[in-house]
């Protein structure tokens, strides 16, 4: 008997098919047969027991026998693997299975590569030397160029400024006047606005030159050879009042001494006296 809805083969008188479990017997069937028994019942005495037909199986048996062909269909797929399976799959939905086909057959997207992490051994620390200097230079931040103050400004309360002489990145140097200071006696406690110095009293008509250099840090020793004898700040700029060093004094000529065996003797010629002649 074969299964009208998957055309699987099945035993005569089953009700369910094995492969799928749809009933085989439909209520009309079902019907006819009954009716048909019972006329062969009503033909044969009753005193015959052994001409009775045989009697049809138990639901129950039918059932029981329906079960045990569904578990042994259930047992042969978990035997014969995903193979089997994706075979009675594309059976049941042929659709599905086309779908599946293309997505296999068509190139997907690449899955991406996880890059792998190499843990490399750690960097030796080497400490910078005297000749790195350059490269900590190239990270600091570059300082805003210094401007001049203007001409005429008085710093400290002493020094005028006049001009600017020289105006570089990092450090101006300026002509000043010494308020202060006599240009005669060099006393440095003089009134700035007085006529007369206070220790000479010569006339204060004019003021001796100083140069003045202006650094970035207070505490910064000027480049050239500069003596440092003073210095002020003012407005957060920082000056220094310097000097020129004085030159060095030329060594002395040495004096080769006198050799002890020479003598001179300085003398004048005086009155000759008398002379006579001898015999």
């Amino acid at each position: 008997m074969n299964c009208p809805s998957c055309g699987a083969d099945n035993r005569e008188g089953a009700r369910f098919c094995r492969e799928c479990g749809v009933e085989l017997l439909d209520a009309e069937s079902g019907t006819v047969a009954d009716a048909a028994e019972d006329a062969e019942l009503a033909d044969d005495p009753p005193d015959a027991p052994e001409s009775l037909p045989e009697a049809a199986p138990v639901a129950g048996e039918e059932q029981a026998a329906d079960s045990a062909g569904v578990e042994d269909r259930v047992a042969n797929d978990e035997v014969a693997g995903p193979e089997l399976q994706d075979a009675t799959a594309a059976d049941a939905d042929p659709e599905q299975a086309a779908e599946d086909d293309e997505a296999a057959i068509s190139p997907g997207q690449p899955e991406e590569e996880t890059p792998e992490i190499v843990e490399g051994a750690p960097d030796e620390y080497e400490p910078l030397g005297e000749d790195d200097g350059d490269l900590l230079t190239f990270w600091r931040d570059e300082a805003e160029p210094m401007t001049p103050v203007e001409q005429g400004t008085v710093l400290g309360e002493r020094y005028a400024v006049v001009e600017a002489l020289d105006v570089q990145a990092d450090e101006i140097l300026y002509k000043a006047l010494d308020l202060w200071r006599c240009w005669q006696c060099g006393y440095e406690d003089n009134d700035p606005e007085g006529a007369f110095c206070a220790r000479c009293g010569v006339l204060m008509d004019h003021r001796p030159e100083v140069r003045l250099l202006e650094v970035q840090e207070a505490d910064l020793q000027p480049a050239e050879d500069w003596v440092v004898v003073a210095r002020l700040s003012q407005d957060s700029r920082h000056f220094l009042a310097v000097v020129e060093p004085e030159p060095e004094p030329p060594p002395e000529a040495e004096v080769a001494p006198a050799p002890q065996s020479l003598r001179l003797l300085v003398g004048q010629r005086s009155d000759p006296g008398q002379v006579r002649d001898l015999d």
